[in-house]
């Protein structure tokens, strides 16, 4: 879902130093900031909207149901 330095940062479990250095580039960079949290709010929408996410169960119950009756 985090795809490094295009929609957030992505940090070594454990390497609390690199997360010092993320947060501190954050908090310097104002407009980095706003265009990883643009690219989080775009990937978010296009991802998990009430319309994509219907689109999505709409096409796991017809794969089923082709399943069940290809398979029957």
């Amino acid at each position: 879902i985090i795809s490094d330095d295009v929609n957030g940062y992505l940090c070594r479990n454990g390497d609390i130093s690199h997360w010092v250095s993320r947060i501190e580039a954050l908090l310097s960079d104002k407009e980095k900031r706003a265009a990883l949290g643009q690219q989080a709010r775009h990937f978010a929408q296009d991802n998990f909207s009430t319309d994509s996410m219907a689109r999505a169960t709409v096409d796991v119950y017809g794969k089923a149901v082709s399943s069940f009756f290809n398979n029957s």
